[in-house]
């Protein structure tokens, strides 16, 4: 038996479609590798405003309704610049920044009357960072903790004594 070295260090795998606080789709390397994306695709935005979900179509085609697919070296993903589209559509991307799982259609489950497949996400606001969503167990535990004057305050919290 003979050891190999592993070289994949840094190396994504999982494939998701992200959403960015400016404006751009991102995609991982994988996800690039996995279905055949290059920069010579463009990306074709198609959105569901009532049930809140976006596809991307990627096409070789030359098209004046898709987005650059920009790839800056053969070990990253890709970045879709989309502005107009989060602008025109209203979609606030500070709600909706972050990693989503996708699901792979046909353009024809899509409305689409055009050969080809898209990824659709489902856009999902973030939680809320605010105080007020604290449960009353956790308040009860800081509250507890902070009284307690011989334990640092948050001990309670994680379960130490």
């Amino acid at each position: 038996m003979a050891f190999e070295v592993f070289k994949e260090t840094g190396t994504r795998t999982r494939e998701f479609i992200s959403i960015t606080e400016t404006k751009t789709f991102g995609v991982p390397r994988a996800f690039l590798d996995k279905h055949g994306i290059t920069a010579q695709h463009k990306a074709i935005v198609l959105y569901d405003p009532d049930e809140n979900k976006v596809a991307l179509h990627f096409s070789t085609k030359d098209t004046k309704i898709a987005f650059a697919v920009r790839i800056t070296g053969e070990k990253q993903g890709a970045i879709i610049a989309a502005r107009s589209f989060f602008d025109v559509k209203g979609i606030d991307v500070k709600k909706y920044a972050g990693r989503y799982e996708f699901e792979k259609k046909s353009l024809s489950e899509l409305g689409v009357n055009s050969p080809g497949e898209a990824f659709v996400i489902t856009l999902k606001e973030k939680p809320i960072d605010d105080p007020a969503l604290i449960s009353s167990e956790e308040v009860s535990a800081i509250d507890d903790a902070v009284l307690n004057e011989d334990k640092p305050a948050m001990t309670d919290l994680f379960g130490e004594d």
